[in-house]
């Protein structure tokens, strides 16, 4: 109930944006359960930001163009009808960084890596955010996700779990297929990260500040005033 809606990576033409895409529907679940409201971010401004071209990306870069960048609403910058136009502007105008350094006003945001990740330990994190896992895609066996001993090539969300005789089945939520995986026990994951979003506290500006302190001074002598 809490996955966002469904945004392809390659609908028009493929980006090979997986890590922008898989990165910010982990935030958007996030927002979704911690927040109580989903937004939709423009991959196109953190695509852009990360470097990412048609050779892929590492998921590194992904984050930290969002912990140092921000996010901006996805209306600013929506997904066009060209590659070309997708990857501009660059370099990034500054209206839409300084949208950026708006929301991380607002936010706190903070990604880490899952050393050696296992099922197990992408369930355990499970309790605390969504985890982006590295997985080999897509080889379905048996309505499995397998690896068949291949290197992970792509970078998703994992937002649950089941588990029978089997092991641990994870719950997957991709940016292809309009389909949510089911990921196999034995398949191997190379890498994962979780993340964590605190609001930041309103801070008033200072000349809002005095006038707040006058105000209450005034209104202290007043009700000194009328006691007497």
């Amino acid at each position: 109930e809490f996955l966002p809606g469904y945004e392809p990576q390659a609908e028009k033409y493929e980006t090979f944006g997986c890590t922008v895409w898989g990165s910010q529907n982990q935030i958007e679940i996030y927002f979704k359960k911690v927040f109580g409201f989903e937004p939709n971010f423009s991959e196109r401004f953190n695509y852009i930001l990360a470097g990412v071209t048609l050779a892929g990306a590492n998921p590194q870069n992904a984050y930290e163009s969002i912990r140092k960048e921000g996010l901006i609403n996805n209306e600013l910058l929506p997904v066009p009808t060209t590659y070309e136009e997708f990857i501009t502007p660059r370099p990034m105008e500054k209206k839409y960084l300084k949208e950026g350094q708006s929301w991380l006003k607002g936010y706190d945001f903070k990604h880490e890596w899952l050393k050696s990740p296992t099922q197990e330990q992408v369930k355990e994190g499970l309790r605390y955010s969504p985890i982006a896992v590295s997985v080999t895609a897509w080889i379905e066996e048996n309505g499995l996700y397998v690896d068949r001993g291949l290197p992970n090539t792509h970078w998703c969300v994992a937002y649950g779990h089941v588990e029978d005789e089997r092991g641990i089945i994870l719950k997957i939520f991709d940016s292809y297929d309009h389909s949510q995986k089911l990921l196999h026990p034995n398949h191997h994951i190379s890498v994962a990260k979780r993340i964590l979003v605190k609001k930041n506290p309103i801070r008033k500006n200072w000349l809002w500040e005095i006038i707040e302190s006058l105000v209450n001074f005034f209104a202290d002598i007043l009700r000194k005033a009328l006691r007497k």
